[in-house]
């Protein structure tokens, strides 16, 4: 924003220009930078490749490489949905294990307690 104001002004700055531009090259660099760190970190979240995609897209201009991203985050997504139903699956057959464990006790119990 400021650059596009600093080049539609009567009295250019070039020294201002080539000052913002730098600053914008090292916010973009920091910013890769944050989100290859946030990447190593937590690798699973597909939030964080989407985020970084935008940035490819918005900032970089690379829409081919975005849309590679956004696509490796719907696969993220399709695993993470797998795992968690798999989850859920073996939690369920875990609580039927302890249901019928305790129903058994119970049943010794009441047993116990009628033969008193």
């Amino acid at each position: 924003m400021w650059v596009r104001n600093l080049l539609i002004s009567s009295s250019l700055d070039v020294d201002k220009v080539e000052h913002h531009i730098r600053i914008a090259s090292l916010n973009a660099r920091l910013a890769q930078q944050q989100y290859n760190t946030l990447l190593i970190a937590h690798s699973e979240n597909s939030n964080i490749l989407r985020q970084y995609s935008v940035l490819m897209r918005d900032l970089y201009g690379d829409d081919r490489l975005a849309i590679e991203m956004l696509c490796e985050a719907d696969l993220m997504e399709q695993g993470n949905k797998i795992d968690l139903l798999k989850n859920e699956d073996e939690l369920g057959q875990n609580n039927d294990i302890w249901g019928v464990y305790a129903d058994q006790k119970e049943m010794n119990n009441q047993v116990n307690i009628s033969e008193l």
